[in-house]
């Protein structure tokens, strides 16, 4: 794990969220649905989500109760970011790790290895921000989910968040600074592994697009 786990993630989250929520009421209107949905009491818990914009996982991390943070991410690996001009000073970098942004190991279609440190997060009593699609949509649709979300609450019993986003596919950092976007955060019912009902008990695509399907619902 990096250097500080899970201190320094702590202390940059009680720092920077209200700065965030500040930045996003300020700039835009953020519309939060589904919170009595989420347990009143501190758990583990995987809040997974559509993925439409850079902003994201900061939108998720900020507007969940403060009992959950610090929220931790999973990221791809640094190798992804090459030649991505800003984005690799960013997610490729130191910035982005000791906020939380733990990094899958690329290259292995193991989850016991490429999750590795997101299964000590939640074992740990942490929480765990995923994007079971792995990267952005291009068009504003659901894409097909990878199965490491549902493996993840099947080995640590973490339950999941649904978590749907809506409102700001295709809007530009300039459309946030003239107050031109609208964010919406809808969180579902936590769902566990029996809830999420597949043709096999082993069988992570499908329940992972059982969950997809929740996720749809939110939007």
């Amino acid at each position: 794990m990096p250097i500080l786990y899970p201190y320094l993630p702590r202390i940059l989250h009680f720092i920077c969220v209200p700065i965030l929520r500040f930045s996003f009421r300020i700039f835009s209107e953020v519309e939060v649905i589904g919170l009595e949905n989420l347990p009143t009491a501190r758990e583990p818990l995987i809040f997974a989500s559509n993925h439409l914009s850079e902003a994201d996982a900061l939108l998720v991390g900020s507007y969940i109760p403060r009992r959950f943070r610090p929220l931790f991410y999973t990221a791809r690996s640094k190798n992804f970011y090459i030649n991505t001009g800003w984005r690799q000073k960013i997610y490729g970098g130191l910035l982005f790790d000791v906020f939380g942004g733990y990094r899958v190991v690329s290259g292995h279609k193991n989850y016991q290895i490429s999750l590795q440190k997101h299964l000590k997060i939640l074992n740990d009593g942490n929480s765990l921000s995923i994007f079971p699609e792995g990267k952005r949509t291009t068009d504003g649709k659901l894409g097909k989910p990878h199965g490491g979300v549902i493996y993840l609450t099947e080995k640590t019993q973490a339950r999941i968040v649904p978590v749907g986003l809506s409102g700001n596919f295709g809007n530009s950092f300039m459309d946030f600074l003239m107050g031109r976007t609208k964010f919406v955060i809808k969180f579902g019912k936590p769902v566990t592994l029996p809830d999420l009902k597949a043709v096999s008990e082993k069988d992570y695509h499908s329940r992972a697009e059982r969950l997809m399907m929740l996720i749809a619902e939110l939007i």
